[in-house]
């Protein structure tokens, strides 16, 4: 009777270490998780004081293919692929601090013939049609 009874206390204290062992370091595990987790979340935050934060431009999804018209689809590749080739072909007059929108219209108004494939690109990729692969430089 006598030794069960100080055995089991034995291991009652025993169980009792193991599971203050398990739990400081369950307990530090959980620590640094909730360090690298404000990282991460510091690293995601804008910086700047609160005053001065801006929200964060959320991208839009663009669609795999847009129509340039009925029964012509482009993809967004094809479209920044030919826009390029408008940027650097000298024919359609210079581009700096124009938009490609603008210089295709200015080269419309010039009579030189811009494409119209790169009319109908520009309407259905309007973010495309903003800056040039020359826009900022000088």
């Amino acid at each position: 009777g006598m030794k069960r009874k100080q055995a089991a206390a034995a291991k009652m204290t025993k169980d009792s270490q193991v599971t203050k062992q398990q739990s400081s370091i369950t307990s530090h595990a959980s620590l640094i998780s909730k360090k690298k987790r404000d990282v991460i979340i510091a690293k995601k935050e804008p910086i700047g004081n609160s005053l001065n934060l801006q929200k964060a431009e959320v991208a839009v999804p663009v669609a795999a293919e847009r129509v340039l018209e009925p029964g012509i689809l482009c993809t967004a590749d094809c479209a920044e692929t030919e826009l390029r080739a408008f940027d650097i072909c000298t024919r359609y007059g210079p581009c700096m601090s124009l938009t490609r929108t603008q210089r295709f219209d200015r080269a419309k108004r010039l009579g030189l013939n811009p494409p119209e494939r790169i009319h109908q690109i520009l309407e259905a990729f309007p973010e495309m049609s903003a800056e040039s692969i020359w826009h900022g430089r000088t």
